[in-house]
């Protein structure tokens, strides 16, 4: 009788797996509506996991600075706040305005709700050079607003920082900057 489980439960498994199609190949098949900040960062993270290079990451917060040189284990968690700022989803189809100008294209939210308000980016020629995003949420238990910053040289991830503030009710603002330098 376990047996018989086991195998109604595999096949129903494979079953179910082949009805779902790679973000891969979900990808490939969407046109893109504003920058893809995922497909400029995967590659890089697989690339950064592959050679672990050090980081020099200078944290302030709330007025206390610290200077430290890290080597990260996992560059798809470290960088996982820049891979969360992607607005280019389908759902998002109309939300922001665009505007192009000579090596800058700027997309700004057209509704309040978007955690996304602004996103930046910043090219020389064809390859981007800075991405820049302003992401605020506000709930009734709190305040948040961080500015994302990713700065590319030759084709690969130089720097990043966040700078933002969180306020909660009957609490201090917490104030922080984070600037990581990848050291090559």
């Amino acid at each position: 009788m376990k047996i018989q489980t086991l195998l109604t439960t595999l096949l129903f498994a494979i079953q179910l797996n082949s009805c779902i199609t790679p973000e891969s190949e979900q990808a490939s098949t969407e046109e893109s509506l504003y920058y893809d900040i995922q497909e400029m960062l995967n590659p890089e993270i697989a690339r950064l996991q592959s050679e672990k290079p050090m980081v020099r990451k200078v944290t302030m917060m709330n007025g206390e600075t610290k200077t430290e040189e890290i080597k990260v284990e996992d560059w798809k968690k470290e960088l996982a706040v820049f891979l969360n700022a992607n607005i280019n989803k389908p759902i998002l189809k109309g939300s922001y305005e665009i505007e192009k100008k000579e090596g800058l294209i700027t997309y700004t939210a057209l509704k309040e709700d978007l955690p996304i308000k602004e996103m930046k980016v910043k090219y020389v020629g064809e390859p981007t050079t800075k991405i820049e995003a302003v992401e605020e949420k506000e709930t009734v238990l709190f305040h948040n607003k961080r500015e994302l910053g990713v700065t590319i040289t030759d084709g690969k991830i130089a720097s990043y920082s966040l700078v933002g503030y969180q306020k909660m009710p009957a609490k201090d603002s917490l104030v922080y900057k984070i600037e990581a330098t990848i050291l090559y």
